[in-house]
């Protein structure tokens, strides 16, 4: 259950962290991206500590995860200091839109984790059962074997 929680409050902050940055990028949509922050804090974090990492500027470890949030908080600081005023207006008149996403999200995320909580592995082991990897590769590779046998017939 803490688990949850953490990564409940982590997911919600980094959203959070991000709208501003994602209210600029976004003005075309109805709710300026609020409902796309979390992913886009997910992705720019992800992609500024893999180029940190990559470049040799930051290591793999906390330090460099940390890094990545710091140059997210950058981002979403130079969004709210060139749309600020603006940022706050849009949130106080939207704030039912704010609450109707975030239950959205909150309900989405219980369900998820009821459901990786029933079924914690992705495949199965039993003989009865095929994982997905095992049925998928099975089909690509009977897929390919009719392509092969068509194109030696044709031949």
């Amino acid at each position: 259950m803490t688990a949850f929680i953490s990564w409940y409050i982590t997911i919600t902050l980094l959203g959070w962290l991000t709208f501003p940055l994602v209210f600029k990028l976004f003005p075309g949509l109805a709710d300026r991206g609020y409902s796309l922050a979390r992913v886009v804090a997910l992705l720019v974090w992800g992609y500024a500590f893999w180029l940190l990492a990559s470049l040799h500027l930051a290591q793999n470890n906390l330090g460099g995860l940390l890094l990545g949030i710091l140059v997210l908080l950058g981002l979403s600081a130079w969004a709210v200091y060139r749309d600020g005023e603006q940022l706050l207006a849009w949130i106080k008149s939207r704030l039912g839109l704010i609450a109707v996403v975030e239950v959205l999200f909150l309900l989405a995320f219980v369900f998820l984790a009821v459901v990786r909580a029933a079924n914690p592995e992705a495949r199965t082991d039993s003989k009865k059962h095929r994982s997905v990897r095992q049925v998928f590769f099975c089909c690509c590779f009977a897929s390919r074997q009719k392509t092969q046998n068509q194109t030696h017939q044709n031949r």
